[in-house]
């Protein structure tokens, strides 16, 4: 009897101390209701990145929360463990939040997006390279133009929205599908422009059965062509943690190949050579990144 309690004893005590039964630290993945880079079958390009980051990050706890950006944002300030993939990088969030120190991919950058019937009245704005001068287009209070709670659009568009933020000529929306949602209040003319990214425009003129013909995508003086996309981490410990452990998978010339190829599932096949010879010219430059010879044929499954 004295040996059978013995050996119970000994596997109480083993099964405390092993390592299976301490629970594992809880990394919260937000995710935004914005095709294309979030959906909610989870096939989008920010959605298959974070796939592809949980499949090398087995010691952790994976959980999603589904938000808008502010919301998101404010959760991080609070440093709760969580990550947030698909960010633009300002001087804002940096006071509170940590970086990935290497970038996902480059996104074709923000554009002003209003209908074809329109035209004339922006025409005004528009300068010989067939760009938007948007402070002048701000500054003639013509124009009611839609922006997202909590959202950077890069470069000049977030200056201009922090100069005349409180001018009376932006709409703020905060409901979770933003793309989504501007369209339809352009449509209804409850504003007469937007900014968002060219393949957010392109999804949600797809799922809404609008006229894309009638659509506008017009390219903002001032702005570059392609941004880099980030992963956000808390300003913390564990964020510190957590980001160098990612930094570690980033930084591999494999890894930068595949998330662009889920971006470029979803551009213009036209585009695609032009694409790779950009973010490969981009990543040696500023990361020296090496690629693999075949950099040619990326498959996307």
């Amino acid at each position: 009897m004295a040996h059978v309690k013995n050996t119970l004893l000994i596997s109480i005590i083993i099964l405390i101390f092993s390592p299976a039964v301490y629970s594992k630290d809880i990394v919260i993945w937000y995710k935004l209701d914005q095709p294309p880079y979030y959906t909610p079958n989870d096939t989008g390009i920010h959605n298959r990145i974070i796939n592809h980051l949980i499949s090398r990050l087995p010691e952790y706890q994976h959980k999603f929360r589904r938000s808008n950006i502010g919301r998101a944002l404010n959760q991080i300030k609070v440093k709760e463990t969580a990550v947030f993939v698909g960010m633009y990088k300002t001087q804002q969030r940096m006071e509170y939040s940590l970086y990935s120190r290497l970038p996902l991919y480059l996104n074709l950058n923000t554009t002003l997006i209003y209908k074809k019937s329109n035209s004339r009245n922006i025409e005004p704005f528009i300068n010989q390279n067939g760009e938007v001068n948007i402070e002048a287009l701000i500054q003639s209070e013509q124009f009611k133009l839609g922006i997202s709670e909590g959202r950077q659009y890069s470069g000049i568009v977030d200056r201009m929205i922090e100069k005349y933020g409180q001018s009376g000529s932006f709409l703020i929306r905060s409901a979770t599908n933003i793309p989504s949602g501007h369209l339809k209040m352009l449509l209804h003319e409850r504003i007469d422009a937007y900014f968002d990214v060219p393949l957010s425009v392109e999804e949600s003129i797809t799922s809404s059965g609008a006229d894309g013909d009638e659509i506008v995508l017009a390219p903002i003086s001032g702005m570059k062509r392609y941004e880099p996309v980030w992963i956000l981490f808390p300003l913390s410990k564990w964020g510190q943690n957590i980001a160098n452990q990612i930094d570690n998978i980033l930084y591999n010339g494999d890894t930068i190949d595949t998330y662009a190829g889920y971006y470029m599932k979803h551009i213009d096949a036209s585009f695609i050579g032009s694409y790779k010879s950009i973010y490969k010219k981009y990543y040696q430059e500023n990361y020296e990144i090496e690629f693999v010879a075949n950099v040619g044929s990326i498959t996307v499954n």
